[in-house]
């Protein structure tokens, strides 16, 4: 259901591996947004998180698992038409290819107002400003049709962190202060929870993620009096708010660490478990990936070169997609398997001459990229949806005349 007004009428009811770095595996076994910047590389684009000094005593590290890279099979490239996966493919069962249908969208035409649901969320530049500093939201609602969200005082664009609910009813953003505030889609009613700062210092979150289901969000603050890349005594918080109360408590504080230009913290499948990436104070390209139970114990962490390359990397309750970093900053794709410790490499698209990909999010155990042409000034951003464990890929949404910055999905519950 879509309350709204269209634009300018009137208003409507209608409805890779580095050797050199260590895995700690520790006892105790134990999705979902993604900023995308405008960086169009292969599926290695990465974001470096980091090396984090000590956190207690660690196990002996982990091996490295040998390499098991994937064959992918070629498809058509992004300038084809929509495609369906093939009939009977693990791919054709995605339950998204249903709810959300393949095709163009042309999000110019669509009305503002509110929406009771929201299937996803769409970001883009603000297209009355599209060089300014703030952002748009556009919801695909119950009835399969896009909206621009009504948002008072719209979203900014950098260092604002957005997730969306597991019930698509309402949204969390960061906007630099020191509180997260929760929007309430059916109405555009905002509460903000404050974030108790976890340091002497000060605190500001940063980004958040909702639980499964629906019942939490973890949220990474950055602390510190300076928070330049380099300045000492920085460090990063995770906590946990309990949405029906708004009570907050502590999991973790990683000291010497700041967070990445994007978001780095999302619950596990089956919500048990929070990764965090964070960059290490003074380099762009030393990480560690940390993943803890919800109550602050440690499962696992990958230190040394090692990255998480997209905000929602997990595909299943215990693999994520990470990456090894070079002395560039760039990086292979690895699996990070949060049983045994280890990391793979992982090809997870197949190549393409005229098409890049860059992670985005996984969504039921398949990664959604977005696909740019290497060539060409239209605006315009494809989707692709990959299956990773099998290298193929079907083309998915066209959003045309726009550029998209991220695109959000509830987490799976």
């Amino acid at each position: 259901m879509t309350h709204g007004t269209p634009e300018g009428g009137d208003p409507v009811g209608a409805e890779g591996v580095d050797a050199g770095a260590t895995s700690v595996r520790i006892a105790g076994r134990r999705r979902a947004v993604l900023a995308v910047t405008g960086a169009v590389v292969v599926v290695g684009a990465v974001l470096a998180v980091v090396h984090l000094t000590s956190q207690g005593t660690l196990p002996p590290a982990a091996t490295t698992a040998s390499p098991g890279v994937l064959v992918p099979t070629p498809t058509a490239a992004s300038t084809a038409p929509p495609s369906a996966p093939p009939p009977g493919s693990a791919l054709a069962a995605w339950p998204l290819w249903s709810t959300i249908p393949a095709g163009d969208v042309d999000l110019a035409s669509a009305p503002r107002g509110h929406v009771d649901l929201a299937r996803a969320v769409v970001r883009t530049p603000d297209p009355e400003d599209a060089s300014g500093p703030r952002q748009a939201l556009y919801a695909l609602d119950e009835d399969r049709t896009w909206v621009r969200l009504d948002l008072p005082d719209g979203i900014p664009t950098a260092k604002s962190g957005v997730a969306l609910s597991a019930d698509g009813r309402s949204i969390a953003y960061t906007d630099g202060g020191e509180g997260v505030a929760l929007i309430d889609l059916a109405t555009g009613t905002t509460r903000t929870v404050t974030i108790p700062p976890a340091a002497t210092t000060g605190c500001r979150p940063t980004w958040s993620a909702f639980s499964p289901d629906g019942l939490h969000l973890a949220v990474l603050s950055e602390c510190g009096t300076e928070l330049s890349e380099g300045a000492p005594g920085r460090s990063v918080a995770v906590e946990e708010v309990t949405l029906g109360t708004g009570d907050v408590r502590q999991v973790e504080t990683l000291p010497g660490t700041y967070p990445p230009p994007q978001g780095s913290i999302a619950y596990s499948p089956d919500g048990t478990t929070i990764v965090v990436g964070v960059l290490d104070v003074g380099s762009d390209n030393a990480g560690v990936v940390d993943v803890v139970a919800r109550d602050g114990t440690p499962v696992v962490r990958w230190t040394g070169t090692f990255a998480v390359n997209v905000v929602d990397p997990w595909r299943d309750d215990h693999t994520l997609l990470g990456a090894g970093l070079d002395s560039t900053g760039s990086g292979t794709a690895l699996w990070l398997d949060t049983t045994t410790g280890t990391a793979s490499p992982a090809t997870v698209a197949p190549p393409s001459t005229d098409v890049s990909l860059v992670p985005m999010l996984f969504a039921d155990g398949m990664l959604v990229a977005r696909a740019d042409p290497t060539s060409g000034t239209t605006p315009g951003t494809a989707l692709w949806v990959t299956d990773p464990q099998r290298g193929t890929r079907a083309q998915w949404l066209t959003f045309t005349g726009v550029s998209v910055l991220g695109v959000l999905l509830p987490p799976a519950a």
